[in-house]
């Protein structure tokens, strides 16, 4: 009998030892779950903050604004030919009045 008795009692201590560590392993997997839902969310709230952040309105001289707008036009159909540069070097030069007006459009 007590033969039987340490049998069952070693299967009940090693049932109750595997119960506890897939217990401990569930609750890493949902804890690391979370992590990862936490980490991609302070990421999107990152990308999100330089996404509204515009670019054009952080430029104070009124004459470089208008630069960075007539390039934004030009380039909305794909990249500058070299007669649009050397269209946005003509106004950068005679209109904007700009001393180095390649450093400007470049």
């Amino acid at each position: 009998m007590h033969i039987l008795l340490g049998i069952l009692s070693t299967i009940s201590l090693c049932a109750f030892i595997l119960w506890h560590i897939s217990s401990a392993a569930k609750a890493m997997s949902e804890t690391s779950n979370n992590l990862g839902g936490l980490r991609s969310n302070l990421r999107r709230l990152i990308n999100k903050r330089k996404h509204l952040c515009n670019p054009v309105a952080e430029i104070e001289d009124p004459r470089e604004a208008a630069l960075v707008l007539m390039v934004a036009i030009m380039k909305d159909r794909g990249d500058l030919s070299e007669p649009q540069i050397k269209d946005l070097e003509h106004w950068a030069q005679h209109r904007l009045h700009y001393d180095n007006p390649k450093d400007m459009v470049a």
